[in-house]
């Protein structure tokens, strides 16, 4: 509070953490403007090669749905497998998911994946210095953080033209359109993500506009 306070200027990435900051802090909203975060188009581009290991083209032709985070526990990121388990079912091995990065959770995630019986399909990139290679070649973004301040990688996602499912949580409303770059559903609801993320892998005409608005 004495920061805030005493600091010339201050700034947050999301009207949702300039609300929160001041809510927890006891301070004034205008003292905090709000700059929203950015990314850098050489890096995040559809035009980016695939980044699957046969790839080397701008797209490797599968439906992929990918994540990218730390993978610690408020990304919630055992949820993505089981959104993934429920689109499965349904697409069968004509679907795959990536996750991009590493963490905490990485272990858990690998065993849920092969007691669902979707080892094959699931594929671990671990760290990486070009992510947007994997974003470029996917159809949609999933995102189950409990709480985003702004929800960077669904942007990152978005500048490769990738649409966007996340739960609607933190500041990531002010980064997604819902229905039209992606679409919002009701927090901890894996089968509500798992029927959103089915609606647009069966009407490709949608996703394909969707995906062209997230650009």
């Amino acid at each position: 509070q004495h920061a805030i306070e005493r600091s010339d200027c201050v700034t947050a990435v999301s009207d949702f953490l300039r609300d929160r900051t001041a809510e927890v802090f006891g301070v004034a909203k205008d003292r905090i403007r709000r700059i929203y975060n950015f990314v850098n188009p050489a890096d995040f581009n559809p035009e980016l090669p695939c980044g699957c290991p046969d790839g080397r083209v701008k797209r490797c032709g599968k439906t992929v749905l990918v994540h990218a985070s730390n993978l610690r526990e408020v990304k919630q990121p055992l949820d993505i497998i089981r959104v993934f388990r429920a689109v499965a079912d349904v697409t069968g091995d004509k679907c795959q998911l990536r996750i991009v990065g590493d963490g905490p959770l990485r272990g858990a995630m690998e065993k849920l994946a092969a007691d669902l019986g979707l080892k094959d399909r699931v594929m671990f990139t671990g760290a990486t210095s070009r992510p947007g290679m994997f974003l470029a070649c996917a159809d949609i973004f999933l995102m189950t953080s409990h709480e985003e301040s702004f929800g960077l990688a669904a942007l990152e996602a978005m500048a490769c033209r990738t649409a966007v499912v996340g739960y609607k949580s933190g500041g990531l409303p002010e980064v997604v359109e819902d229905g039209v770059s992606g679409l919002m559903t009701p927090y901890n609801d894996t089968a509500a993500m798992a029927a959103a993320c089915l609606a647009l892998l069966n009407d490709r005409p949608r996703l394909e506009r969707m995906k062209d608005a997230a650009l």
